[in-house]
């Protein structure tokens, strides 16, 4: 994977915890569950380097399972992707 392709991915799932993080579903807590024993070298590592900067927080789910809420520092990041438009 390319350095732009690798950064793209962690975008691209900070997007997706920020959507969750604000999505009005209540059940949406349940979808955010992600199975570490079956993610690809690529994603585990970019959820790890966003644990690392402080944009998410990685949380047990039972079962082999993480849940990777948004923190505010990663809503912050996001919300500057969306002004620099």
């Amino acid at each position: 994977m390319k350095i732009q392709e690798r950064k793209q991915l962690r975008i691209d799932l900070l997007q997706n915890s920020y959507d969750l993080y604000f999505k009005d579903d209540k059940d949406s807590n349940d979808s955010n569950v992600i199975n570490k024993n079956e993610l690809e070298k690529e994603k585990r590592l970019a959820y790890e380097y966003l644990e690392k900067k402080g944009f998410i927080e990685v949380e047990t789910a039972g079962m082999g399972g993480i849940k990777c809420p948004i923190t505010v520092y990663g809503i912050d990041f996001i919300e500057s992707l969306e002004i620099n438009k």
